[in-house]
């Protein structure tokens, strides 16, 4: 369950990071990284762990639907 509330909270956070990214006028996918790098060094969050299985058919669909739409 604490993993589940983790991931909830990362959504969230990206929400929110993404319009902001606007307003300062920095592209979104360096503010999420900058943002990710600062929470790995948080010792205090704990690990999720993903199967490697998992990763291919949650993770990709998403991304190529997103890329898909941005091209002509």
């Amino acid at each position: 369950m604490e993993q589940l509330s983790l991931i909830a909270a990362l959504i969230f956070a990206t929400a929110v990071l993404i319009p902001l990214s606007g307003r300062i006028n920095l592209p979104w996918p360096v503010l999420v990284t900058v943002f990710g790098i600062l929470l790995a060094a948080i010792p205090q969050i704990p690990q999720v762990h993903v199967e490697p299985d998992l990763i291919l058919p949650i993770v990709l669909p998403p991304l190529l639907y997103a890329t898909a739409r941005k091209t002509s």
